[in-house]
Order: structure tokens, then sequence, then C-alpha cells
């Protein structure tokens, strides 16, 4: 089977640091499978030839045809940038389709609205369509304007709490099916993090410190501020408490991480924790980098954003490591407090402080709680996703080929 995966932004950057990674990883598990994978996304002239050379690469190592649409036109201005991601596709999808003739189509979005713009495929060219929402979008899900019946044959929810939205808000039972985002876990078996010893050495963190361990975007809604508003509490109680905050600066959706990386380091600075606090840009190692963690926290204040839930956790699920993180809907169905990692109240940094705190002054639980989290993520193995999504597909294209 041929299918077309239409994505925003899987340029290689975001591949490597972002929940993206879970749609590209996906995509690479299908191909093992045996179907034929295009992929339709963006890229940026003004990149470089190196990102160039990385799809030709993805190529070539993983069988998947790449069409990628050039945003460098508006380069200059990165919210455009992000806005006319959206609205490109459709043009390209017709003319592809003209010269490959898919199966099924794909797409990936970041809002119900886009649902939308999955339904003109088919109803333009007539071929099964599936939708996979990834994100809680503000203003949009659970918003009637955009509900019931939309012409796509299904609707991919990413949680549970998706479904439940959209069911509750009058979307077809019979066209919305839950299916999670997953990892590579044969990533996180240890034998591909690397030299941790040597890793370490390399970065300034003194001999026997604790690491708390953050992985994502410098913003707000992140939680990274609540995380350093809590940090002068957490070194009360625990002196040798260091924070590591690894996080992508690119272009794009990210045109804010400088002004909020000064932002940040001032608010460190005001509370006397600057020194405890160390950045990483672009790390790809991801196994490598969670193998440094005595504990990992999640602190965001909304999951808008976010796809349905942080990889990040199930990357440190995976990894073993000992979580902390926001009680909001998505994580809930990751972490159960006291199981498999800690919950706190969203944007409580006192709260916050105490349950990082109880983890690096207590081994034992760090490590009950990790075993805890690698068995529980087992069922968002990404090979084991492909398979049920490459039922679906299967299933699309036998109703649609009865008469």
């Amino acid at each position: 089977m041929k299918i077309l995966t239409v994505c925003e932004g899987i340029w290689p950057p975001l591949v490597n640091m972002s929940g993206i990674s879970a749609i590209y990883q996906l995509q690479k598990a299908l191909a093992d499978l045996g179907f034929e994978i295009h992929v339709l996304t963006t890229k940026e002239r003004h990149m470089g030839s190196s990102f160039q050379q990385w799809f030709e690469s993805e190529k070539k190592d993983s069988n998947i045809n790449f069409h990628c649409i050039d945003l460098g036109f508006v380069k200059a201005v990165p919210k455009v940038n992000f806005y006319t991601s959206k609205l490109v596709p459709p043009f390209e999808v017709l003319r592809l389709h003209s010269k490959h003739r898919f199966s099924v189509i794909h797409e990936y979005s970041s809002s119900i609205i886009l649902a939308r713009r999955t339904a003109l495929y088919k109803s333009l060219l007539d071929v099964p369509v599936i939708h996979t929402l990834c994100t809680y979008s503000e203003g949009y899900l659970g918003s009637p304007r955009f509900s019931r019946n939309v012409g796509v044959d299904k609707i991919v929810c990413v949680t549970h709490d998706m479904e439940k939205i959209l069911l509750n808000d009058g979307y077809s039972k019979n066209k919305i099916a839950y299916l999670p985002l997953g990892i590579d876990l044969r990533r996180f078996d240890g034998k591909n993090s690397g030299d941790t010893t040597s890793f370490v050495q390399k970065l300034p963190i003194p001999a026997g410190a604790q690491v708390t361990l953050y992985v994502g975007l410098i913003e707000q809604r992140k939680g990274i501020f609540t995380l350093a508003e809590a940090a002068s509490s957490i070194i009360k109680k625990n002196p040798d408490a260091f924070f590591v905050v690894a996080s992508y600066p690119f272009s794009g959706n990210f045109y804010d991480y400088n002004q909020n990386k000064v932002k940040l380091t001032k608010f460190l600075h005001e509370r006397g924790v600057e020194g405890r606090f160390y950045f990483l840009d672009r790390i790809a190692n991801i196994p490598l980098l969670m193998s440094i963690a005595d504990v990992f926290v999640s602190p965001l204040t909304t999951l808008h954003g976010t796809l349905g839930y942080p990889l990040s956790l199930l990357e440190a699920m995976a990894s073993g490591k000992a979580i902390v993180a926001s009680k909001i809907t998505g994580i809930t169905e990751l972490i159960v407090n006291q199981q498999n990692g800690l919950l706190f109240s969203a944007e409580n940094a006192p709260e916050l402080a105490e349950k990082v705190s109880i983890l690096l002054s207590d081994k034992t639980m760090r490590r009950r709680l990790g075993t805890n989290a690698m068995n529980d993520v087992k069922k968002y193995d990404v090979k084991y996703i492909a398979k049920m999504l490459g039922k679906m597909y299967e299933g699309l294209k036998a109703n649609d080929a009865v008469p």
C-alpha cells in the first residue's frame, strides 16, 4: 500500500528533539512493515545544505520518500512561516496523488479545525483519509463549530481524553479511533546511549551532584519558570541538587527562544540559583541525555501545543527515571501518582519542590518508580502502534474496495 503522510514541520532539527519525532518514528516502523511511505512536510531553504543531506540520508536508510514544501520565502517572519505551513499542503497533495496514486492519505495536525482540510482530499480525490489530532488546541477542541459530520474516514485521537472530548462534542462514534503516539523502545535498551561517563565529564556538573533534568522549550507554558521558582527550596533540602535544561533553539515555532532564555536567566539570577542551572542545546542523543538524570521533571502548565502528552515523558519512562510531572490532562494517562511517578498541581512551585526533594532524598523510591515506569511504557512501543495503524489502513482500503 502507498501511504501519503502529511505533517507540519518534520524538518531535521525537530525530528531530533521534539514530539514530531514520534510521528517520524512511526513512519519508519510502517516502512519496516512493508508499507510504501511518502511524507509531505516542510523545509526552509536557509537552514543549509546539511539538512538537504539529512533528507537524502534518511530516505536511503529508512526507505521513506520525502516531499518537501520550501518555506524559505517567509524565513524572515517566523510566525508567517508557521501559519503558511498550514495553508500550502492541499495543492501539493493533489499534485503528488496524480503522480503516485496513494491508497490512503493520513494527515497529522495541531488542530481539529484542520480535519476540514483532510476532508477536502477525500472529496477531491475519492481516496480513504485519516486525520490524527495530535494536540489540545486552545479555542478549537470542543468547539461545536467544528464538530459532528466531518468528511473523513477516521479521526484518530492520541489520548483517551481527546477521544472523550470529541465524542461529547457530537462526532460520530464510528469515525473516532484511539491510537497513541509512541517511541522506539530499542533506543533505550542501554546499548545506544553511548559513554555516559565521558558525556558527564564534559559538562560543568560538580562531582556528586544530583541532577534534575528538564527537556523542552523555554516557555512559560512548558513550566520551566515554575521549576526555576522551585529551585531554591529544592537546593535547601538537597544541597547537591543541580539542574540541566535541554532545549532546541531553532526557527519556525521557536522564534521566542532567545528572549525567553534571557528572561529565565534573569529570573534565576534574581533568586540566587543561576549557578545551579546548566543549559544544553541541540542534543540529538536523548538516551544519553536521560542517563545523567536522577530525577526527570515535566512541569507543563498547559497541554496546548503538546502532542497529547510530552514525548519526553515516554523517553524518561523508557530510561527508568523517577518522574515528577504536572497533574493535567494527557499526562495523567501516563503517570499514576506514587506508582510510576509523582504528580503535582500545575504551576504550584512549592508542591513541585516538595516532590522533587522527596525523590532526591529517597534512592529506593526513585528506583521503584523508575522500574514501574519502564514496565508501563512498553505499551507505547512504536512497533506495536505501527501494526495497529497498519491494520487500520488495510481496513479502510478493504472497505473502500467494496462496491
